[in-house]
């Protein structure tokens, strides 16, 4: 389940995981870039996925077998609220 936060103009900083080639879930990624979904953002099922715990991101890559970014989350937000961190966003920039 998400709660979607309406603050189009609010920029988090979050950390994202990816594997050792900086792709996630089939999709590259480059350092320095940004990224904007289209559509609905829902955390677990649509756009940029981050943490803004950095800790939380160890429970989608493992620390010695994965690569990990900050990353600035903006745009359409949609946060997780079972306890973990993690959100979806409509714009990501691999920082």
């Amino acid at each position: 389940m998400s709660q979607d936060d309406d603050k189009a103009s609010e920029t988090i900083k979050a950390y994202k995981g990816f594997d050792e080639n900086l792709k996630c879930r089939d999709f590259q990624y480059a350092v320095g870039q940004t990224y904007e979904h289209e559509g609905e953002v829902e955390v677990c099922n649509s756009g940029f996925h981050s943490c803004e715990n950095p800790l939380d991101v160890f429970r989608y890559y493992e620390p010695g077998m994965s690569r990990f970014a900050l990353v600035e989350a903006s745009g359409q937000i949609s946060r997780e609220t079972n306890g973990d961190s993690k959100i979806s966003s409509a714009v990501l920039t691999i920082k």
